[in-house]
């Protein structure tokens, strides 16, 4: 074999060897290694944080727009403070939401249930005391 060849080939093994891999993706609250299908899809029945996307919005308007007709009074979406997502047999969108309510800004956690054809329903509504 010709000794440039068996240098080149000595360091391509060299190199192949001394290059760390990236360590597995880890659980980002108790830091356990992840299979490769864990890390690429969200867990089904685990909440998720979420962007605030247009259909987080939607749900979002849906809930206010639903309360208002039960509680028979005008409420108004002032801002999606914060949105988690559970996959279920759909999709439960958690949302931190603050609303005006009678002149006065509140804050209120909904839960809005989409279900697989995208219809929506309002699962629970509580105002912060």
């Amino acid at each position: 074999m010709n000794p440039t060849i068996r240098v080149n080939v000595a360091l391509l093994l060299l190199l192949a060897t001394g290059c760390e891999r990236p360590g597995p993706a880890t659980d980002e609250k108790t830091d356990v290694p992840l299979t490769t299908l864990e890390a690429a899809v969200p867990m089904a029945g685990a909440y998720r944080e979420a962007d605030i996307t247009p259909a987080i919005r939607a749900a979002a308007e849906f809930a206010v727009r639903e309360q208002s007709q039960k509680s028979e009074t005008p409420l108004r979406l002032v801002k999606i403070i914060r949105a988690e997502q559970q996959m279920v047999a759909g999709t439960n969108h958690r949302l931190q939401l603050s609303g005006e309510h009678g002149g006065r800004i509140r804050e209120v956690s909904a839960v809005v249930y989409q279900d697989p054809d995208s219809e929506l329903e309002l699962r629970s509504w509580d105002e912060a005391r």
